[in-house]
């Protein structure tokens, strides 16, 4: 389901930043949005409740600039940090470090 994951921010990247640097972030928040609501049902524990607060956060802004980069921000960061081999395990990024070279 991970690689699931970072493919679809791949794809949903792929697909905003393109329609950001065209001027619509309006639209490339929009492309942001449909990604992370589909990435709520792949994800859990704290990287789940990152994508909810981030979706609140970006909810509330009055800018599409704003509110597409509040979402790609998150959308790197999930991307970039792999889950931990189980939620109890927590650390992000420093515990995927600390699991690879046990």
């Amino acid at each position: 389901a991970e690689r699931g994951v970072v493919e679809g921010i791949e794809r949903a990247i792929a697909r905003g930043a393109p329609t950001y640097n065209s001027g619509d972030h309006t639209g490339c928040y929009e492309i942001y949005v449909e990604c992370c609501q589909d990435l709520l049902g792949s994800l859990s524990g704290a990287r789940k409740q990152m994508v909810v607060a981030s979706l609140e956060r970006a909810a509330t802004m009055r800018s599409g600039t704003d509110q597409a980069w509040e979402l790609r921000r998150t959308l790197d960061a999930l991307a970039q940090d792999p889950p931990p081999a189980s939620e109890a395990v927590g650390g992000g990024a420093l515990g995927a470090v600390l699991l690879a070279e046990e």
